[in-house]
């Protein structure tokens, strides 16, 4: 899924989802401690908020692999290794 596949399933009080704008514009907007949407009841959010952080901690991954891939890489050309 794609993290804008993902934030369509997070509770619609999380400013990253997008109905959270559409929720403010109806001026139903109340804080509260727990919510009821229907993504929350259904553990839609949790898992969400998780896939999301995963796909974080992968491209940062990611990134410091190129990194260390390219540091490899101008050892073996200079010929450290």
């Amino acid at each position: 899924m794609t993290p804008q596949e993902l934030k369509e399933n997070l509770c619609v009080l999380d400013q990253r989802s997008p109905y959270y704008q559409d929720l403010l514009a109806t001026g139903i907007f109340e804080e509260h401690g727990e919510c009821n949407c229907d993504f929350c009841f259904r553990g839609k959010t949790q898992i969400a908020e998780y896939a999301l952080d995963l796909q974080a901690e992968l491209a940062e991954l990611k990134s410091s692999l190129r990194t260390v891939h390219s540091m490899s890489d101008l050892r073996e050309l200079r010929g450290d290794i």
